[in-house]
């Protein structure tokens, strides 16, 4: 018992939010490596999978605490499974809000690459602003709205580059597409929530997702606005250079070597020519 008190009150300390914001970001910019690379993409799927069963538990839960839900005979113990997910309950809040800030700083960091000082960078800003306040929103994630909206725009953020990356295709059509299964899975996530519970009203579960897909159809007048940054294209490092070749998954660049003072050279800058142009 004691191990479990402790790790409750250090779970509740105020300053672990921060400490795990800035653990996490510098986790993903270390760990990151390309956004078509299959490792990173099948990671981010495993977490949107395991956010979207979160959710569904968890709102599933809420549910059977304001009202009646399916019969069950007092009488008889739980099953092992279900008797784990209820004593696993109080972290499931502190599971959404890792795995959360997993896929914002992970988006962060990708949008980065493609985003400039344009129009682009008002999606940006607000994958940065999410990523931040994701870390305070402790206490707004037993919202039932927000939670599915989030869901919604992490899904949405994901398959904007995961079909590009995943076709070799990168048009409107394909970015219809994913808005499309954003849809889809939003709406299947709802539907689990809700499936074998009576509600209030059969409106209730409509009330549920109708926030998120919402967020959808702004994020789409987004794109169309050309303020979403053009993922999966990205530019890590640029320079000029004499030559460039690819070799085992690897570019090798040929320039001048500068003086011996001039460490950070990295590309020709000025570049001289063998000959007049």
């Amino acid at each position: 018992m004691i191990p479990i008190a402790r790790l409750r009150a250090a779970l509740s300390k105020p300053s672990l939010p921060v400490v795990f914001f800035f653990s996490g970001v510098t986790f993903d910019s270390l760990t990151l490596t390309r956004i078509d690379s299959l490792l990173d993409n099948l990671i981010l799927l495993l977490y949107l999978s395991l956010l979207g069963a979160l959710i569904v538990i968890t709102a599933r839960a809420d549910l059977k605490k304001q009202g009646p839900g399916e019969p069950h005979d007092a009488g008889s113990p739980a099953p092992a499974a279900s008797f784990l997910v209820a004593r696993a309950q109080p972290y499931y809040p502190h599971a959404i809000q890792f795995l959360l800030g997993g896929l914002f700083s992970a988006y962060t960091i990708f949008y980065s690459q493609s985003a400039s000082l344009t129009a682009t960078a008002i999606f940006f800003a607000v994958l940065v602003a999410l990523l931040v306040g994701n870390e305070f929103l402790h206490d707004c994630l037993s919202n039932l709205r927000l939670l599915v909206s989030l869901y919604a725009l992490v899904v949405f953020s994901f398959f904007t580059f995961f079909l590009p990356v995943l076709t070799g295709w990168m048009n409107t059509w394909v970015f219809l597409l994913g808005a499309g299964l954003s849809t889809a899975v939003t709406l299947k996530v709802v539907e689990l929530i809700y499936q074998g519970r009576p509600t209030a009203s059969r409106w209730e579960p409509i009330r549920s997702g109708l926030p998120a897909l919402g967020l959808i159809v702004v994020l789409v007048g987004f794109y169309f606005l050309n303020w979403i940054p053009p993922v999966p294209l990205s530019m890590k490092f640029g320079g000029v250079y004499h030559n460039i070749t690819k070799a085992d998954g690897a570019y090798h660049l040929a320039f001048e070597q500068g003086d011996w003072y001039r460490f950070w050279k990295r590309s020709d800058d000025p570049f001289r020519g063998e000959g007049p142009v």
